[in-house]
């Protein structure tokens, strides 16, 4: 618990927080306060009662009076939360996962005490310090933790984008314009094989041809509201002229149609 704030305080801050869940956590798992669940029995009773709909005073009394030994109050944050709550749940946006990480990193003598079992980040409000709680007050007004680690999120993030998908994009998309280029009479394939051995090459040169379609086209990575990235790659080539290609691929003049 904090050294300067009283638990009272700080449940009372924590509850003023919109994007924030209270939960109820057994060795069961946890649930929402608003969920079906089962509360273990108070010491000296046989057996335990099912409940659903707790206020969070009526959530901090069934703690209190099992000591916070068989049940604990638990919260998570939104912002927080590295990965979805729900199973099969996708992978939250690059901001949420940089602040998970920031956060871990800031206080992991605290959570060695506050973290508790359960979806998300789940923390136990009475081992919240102060500088934790503004912290998490602080993600209310304005969701990223730390700008620099969350704009290298998204670098790490757009790379593994580029290697795991949209280089083949990006390479099919030139081979394309690159067919264009070439006299009706070519082998089928003089394309690919133009592009291929290029990109096969010069993987360097291949991502600085990238670069410059986005800056011509004006085109961004876009980081999509299930997470994942996304940019297209069809107005990225676009931006890309028929001169450029052939001069960056160094496809000879007795190869094109135009020539």
């Amino acid at each position: 618990m904090s050294e300067f704030l009283s638990y009272s305080e700080i449940i009372d801050r924590l509850n003023s927080c919109y994007h924030l869940e209270w939960y109820l956590v057994t060795d069961k798992g946890a649930e929402r306060l608003d969920q079906y669940q089962f509360l273990p029995p108070i010491k000296g009773q046989e057996f335990g009662t099912w409940t659903s709909g707790e206020t969070l005073k009526s959530a901090l009394e069934i703690c209190k009076a099992r000591g916070y030994k068989t049940i604990k109050l638990g919260f998570s944050h939104e912002y927080l939360n590295s990965d979805c709550i729900w199973p099969g749940g996708y992978e939250q946006p690059s901001y949420y996962r940089s602040n998970n990480r920031v956060f871990k990193e800031d206080f992991k003598k605290e959570l060695f005490n506050a973290e508790l079992d359960g979806p998300g980040l789940m923390l136990d409000p009475r081992y919240i310090s102060g500088e934790m709680l503004e912290v998490i007050e602080g993600l209310e007004d304005y969701p990223i933790i730390n700008e620099d680690d969350q704009g290298s999120l998204e670098i790490d993030d757009q790379e593994e984008a580029w290697q795991d998908f949209y280089r083949v994009e990006f390479i099919s998309a030139i081979t394309t314009r690159v067919d264009s280029l070439l006299p009706d009479n070519a082998d089928m394939y003089a394309g690919d094989d133009l592009v291929d051995s290029f990109a096969d090459k010069h993987e360097s040169k291949l991502s600085d041809l990238f670069v410059k379609g986005m800056e011509v086209s004006n085109s961004c990575w876009i980081e999509e509201s299930q997470a994942g990235w996304y940019i297209d790659i069809e107005r990225v080539v676009s931006g890309l002229s028929d001169q450029e290609l052939i001069d960056t691929l160094e496809i000879e003049t007795a190869q094109l149609a135009c020539c």
